[in-house]
């Protein structure tokens, strides 16, 4: 039996946390066993005292369902332990038992982490859009959700400057709609990937988001929130980003305007406003490689302003 098919099969037993998983790998058992074993047995081996709620009867569908994804060319999986397990996951509170990626799970260091709202101003948008390009340009990784709005402005900016960026999904990576395929291969076309520590058939519902959050927050020693309201998940990305011993930032164009209350309450109590790459390499506590200058303009321009995001196009201050 391969040990990446004994993690999987334990990844398809609901409701356990990475710390029981953990011990169940550690039992002389086969896969059929694993997927149905004695209701007192688990109780002995996770010290469990009610496991009605472990609804395993679809656990063997699940197991099939998730090979099946597993073995189509591309698709991979990292356990807890593996080498390629990303580092800074190791420590966080209950970290992901396993990870499903498509493209590489690290990059050079120091990564950014961008988030913010899915109702994003065009301001806010404007600016992930040219944080993700000085990113691109300077080499810096971006770690963000995929969303709507903030999360996707500042990918599509990253790899409009031919960067590396991950995207970290809320649902499974064989759930994905075509439009939003279509950006993945984009991605992966430039380096970059897509991770997502749930069942490749996972669907995107909402309690999967503050589970993807705390992986955002923990793959980069800096979070930058562009915009968000009271309320909005990126808010939550910041508070695990500060839990884990990271930076938080706000970016200048989400402290003003509708939908900006979350941010300006975040720069009201500390957090540093940036205005770019170049103010956050000043003040990160890892050293950034500052970008050229993002310029601009909202004239359908192709030639100085060779990027664009809806209306705007875009360039950079020394653009030959």
């Amino acid at each position: 039996m391969d040990d990446r098919e004994k993690y999987i099969a334990i990844s398809c037993l609901p409701k356990l946390n990475t710390a029981q998983r953990l011990k169940l790998v550690s039992l002389p058992v086969d896969i059929d066993q694993l997927l149905s074993l004695d209701a007192d047995i688990l109780k002995t081996v996770l010290d469990m005292k009610d496991i009605t709620s472990l609804k395993r009867k679809a656990a063997p569908q699940w197991y099939e369902s998730f090979l099946s994804w597993y073995e189509k060319p591309g698709n991979r999986v990292t356990c807890y332990g593996e080498p390629a397990y990303p580092k800074s996951l190791l420590h966080i509170q209950n970290p992901p038992f396993l990870l499903c990626h498509k493209g590489p799970l690290t990059f050079r260091e120091p990564s950014l982490s961008i988030v913010g709202t899915r109702n994003a101003s065009e301001r806010a948008l404007i600016a992930a859009f040219s944080l993700g390009l000085e990113c691109g340009d300077s080499g810096t990784p971006v770690i963000s959700g995929f969303a709507r709005g903030i999360d996707k402005a500042s990918h599509e900016g990253c790899i409009a400057a031919e960067g590396n960026t991950m995207a970290v999904l809320g649902g499974g990576l064989g759930n994905l709609p075509i439009r939003d395929e279509l950006l993945i291969d984009r991605i992966l076309e430039n380096g970059g990937s897509c991770v997502s520590e749930f069942h490749p058939s996972s669907a995107p519902i909402a309690w999967r988001y503050p589970l993807r959050n705390r992986i955002i927050s923990a793959l980069s020693p800096v979070t930058i929130v562009i915009q968000a309201p009271c309320g909005s998940g990126a808010l939550l990305t910041a508070d695990l980003a500060l839990r884990q011993g990271r930076d938080v930032m706000v970016h200048e164009a989400g402290v003003m305007g509708n939908g900006s209350a979350g941010t300006k309450k975040l720069s009201e109590d500390g957090a540093i406003v940036v205005r770019g790459l170049s103010d956050i390499a000043k003040h990160a506590s890892v050293e950034y490689k500052a970008s050229r200058t993002v310029i601009v303009s909202s004239r359908n321009d192709h030639g100085w302003y060779p990027f664009r995001l809806g209306c705007h196009t875009f360039g950079f201050a020394d653009f030959p």
